[in-house]
């Protein structure tokens, strides 16, 4: 399973503009297929449903997990970027051994040497939200 970066806006076109690399195109014919969604509330995505606010992590995991459930896939790798470590994270704790593998790439975080979550090129350009 490939989960495209890009925040809560994340959806496929990700890995054709913004990705260190093309992964649908670098594993095609490698895996069953590369299976990679839209974000249920990204603005440009093909997929639409609310977010749980009581369990939000919760509420993509099951989007994750109910697609390789309809697929008939128990097991599976999974890579992540950006929002997508986090993604990784919760599949992980939510489902432990269908996961035997698991990549993030480019994982968004927290670090003490940057408390500012507005650092200039990444979110945020001049104040204003991307």
């Amino acid at each position: 399973m490939l989960l495209p970066g890009g925040g809560l806006n994340s959806t496929i076109s990700f890995f054709t503009g913004n990705s260190p690399f093309n992964a649908i195109e670098e594993f095609q014919g490698t895996v069953i297929d590369a299976s990679p969604a839209d974000l249920r509330n990204a603005p440009s995505g093909q997929s639409t449903g609310p977010v749980e606010v009581d369990r939000p992590w919760e509420s993509y995991a099951d989007d994750q997990l109910g697609l390789m459930d309809h697929l008939g896939i128990d097991k599976f790798m999974v890579m992540g970027f950006c929002i997508g470590g986090p993604f990784i994270g919760k599949l992980l704790e939510r489902a432990p051994n269908r996961i035997p593998a698991a990549v993030m790439v480019q994982p968004v975080g927290w670090r003490p040497e940057m408390r500012d979550p507005k650092y200039p090129g990444a979110f945020w350009k001049s104040g204003v939200r991307r």
